[in-house]
């Protein structure tokens, strides 16, 4: 008996272990899976079409379950590829379109000319996030481009 009770407590043991591993799928607009590690560098994922910018976004920290994740945003010119910032401020919103609510605010700072690092990135439920990214004028969204996830 006590053989029995130590083996099914070893086997739900494993089960739970593995089971809770599971790494989110990152789908992007047109469905692509989007490498949780890196991202869609090099991709023009999100099309600035008012500014004449590609923007792509890497993690560099995914978020899960108890903490914060942190990306970047790259902006590029999409012929000549190289880096440049877009001439509006860029706003990021972590968005549950199925619940309509979004988490909480997170941090956009510049880093150089076309880099962007967001952090503060929480998902508070499992489900279809969206990562809208905005570019503002006052408190006017002149342009947006949404990035789906599973979490």
């Amino acid at each position: 008996m006590k053989f029995f009770v130590s083996a099914l407590a070893l086997a739900t043991t494993l089960t739970l272990s593995l089971t809770a591993c599971a790494h989110p799928n990152y789908i992007e607009q047109s469905g692509q899976a989007l490498s949780p590690e890196k991202g869609s560098a090099g991709e023009c994922l999100l099309k600035f079409t008012s500014q004449d910018l590609c923007g792509d976004f890497n993690w560099e920290k995914m978020p899960n379950e108890s903490e914060t994740g942190v990306f970047v945003v790259r902006f590029t010119h999409p012929q000549s590829g190289s880096l440049v910032d877009p001439s509006l401020p860029l706003k990021v919103i972590l968005w549950m379109p199925s619940m309509g609510h979004g988490s909480s605010p997170v941090e956009v700072t510049r880093l150089s000319t076309g880099l962007y690092r967001v952090a503060r990135v929480f998902f508070s439920m499992p489900g279809t996030w969206q990562i809208r990214f905005q570019l503002m004028q006052a408190n006017n969204v002149v342009e947006e481009q949404i990035a789906t996830l599973q979490f």
